[in-house]
């Protein structure tokens, strides 16, 4: 049934600074920490994926331009797919 596999509330994303410049500091709440991070414009075409094996990162984003894009997490086993937006200002 689906209420076993529902991700808990505790998985998510967190972004910091957002809206962001240059850099933006990436936390994963998950225990699947090796997957990937995938950045995606608002028309869904991948901008760039980064292979990790951490919770933590800093993503440069120097060069994105102004807008909002989709930021997801997944995971190797792909269990665990989370994702949020994130603001570029420049």
């Amino acid at each position: 049934t689906g209420i076993e596999n529902a991700i808990p509330e505790t998985h998510a994303i967190e972004m910091y600074p957002n809206p962001a410049r240059n850099t933006v500091h990436l936390v994963v709440g998950t225990p699947d920490v090796v997957g990937k991070v995938v950045i995606s414009d608002m028309f869904g075409k991948t901008i760039s994926t980064i292979a990790t094996n951490v919770s933590e990162l800093d993503l440069n984003t120097e060069n994105l331009v102004n807008g909002v894009y989709t930021v997801s997490y997944i995971s190797d086993n792909a269990k665990t797919k989370l994702q949020t937006k994130l603001v570029i200002t420049k």
